[in-house]
């Protein structure tokens, strides 16, 4: 077994977030331009955030899952 110093894994993870962020902003960049070329998605997409997170005491990750069109958006991007 090959020993690792802690300056590489460090940077390894640093470039992981990296890596990591500049794919999350992509797809969300995607996402974001298609639900503006379609108006009726992003509406329908809004309702459904508004009746899931009526209010920020709402705001919950466990929700997400019942979002269904939330997620099929996000799949499909």
């Amino acid at each position: 077994m090959q020993n690792v110093s802690v300056d590489a894994v460090l940077s390894s993870g640093e470039e992981a977030i990296v890596a990591a962020a500049d794919t999350v902003v992509n797809t969300l960049t995607g996402v974001f331009y298609y639900l503006l070329k379609h108006p009726r998605e992003l509406a329908r997409l809004r309702a459904e955030v508004d009746s899931v997170f009526q209010t920020e005491d709402a705001l919950d990750a466990s929700r997400l899952a019942s979002m269904e069109f939330m997620n099929a958006v996000m799949y499909v991007s």
